[in-house]
C-alpha cells in the first residue's frame, strides 16, 4: 500500500503516468477539461441531460479523440519512413 491510500503503488503509478500523458498532449488535456465539463452539466441537469444523450456524446468524443490521437501516430510514422 502507498501511504495508506489504500492503492496500490502500481495504481498510483498507473494514475501519475495517466496525468503526465494528459499534461504533455494538447488534444487530451482538452478532451479531459471538455469531458469533465460535459460531465458536471449531466450531474447537475439530470433532467435536462439526460444519461444516454450524456453516454452518446462521451462515445462521440472518444472517437474524435482517438482519430486524432491514430493520425497523429500516422503521420509521424510515415514521416519517419521518408525521414530517419
Amino acid at each position: 500500500m502507498y501511504l495508506d491510500t489504500g492503492k496500490t503503488c502500481r495504481e498510483i503509478g498507473a494514475l501519475n503516468k495517466q496525468k503526465e500523458k494528459i499534461k504533455n498532449s494538447l488534444i487530451l488535456k482538452e478532451y479531459t477539461r471538455e469531458y469533465k465539463r460535459m460531465h458536471g452539466l449531466h450531474y447537475n441537469h439530470t433532467k435536462i441531460f439526460k444519461e444516454k444523450q450524456f453516454k452518446e456524446w462521451s462515445k462521440k468524443a472518444r472517437n474524435l479523440r482517438d482519430t486524432y490521437i491514430d493520425f497523429k501516430m500516422k503521420l509521424s510514422n510515415l514521416s519517419n519512413m521518408y525521414w530517419k
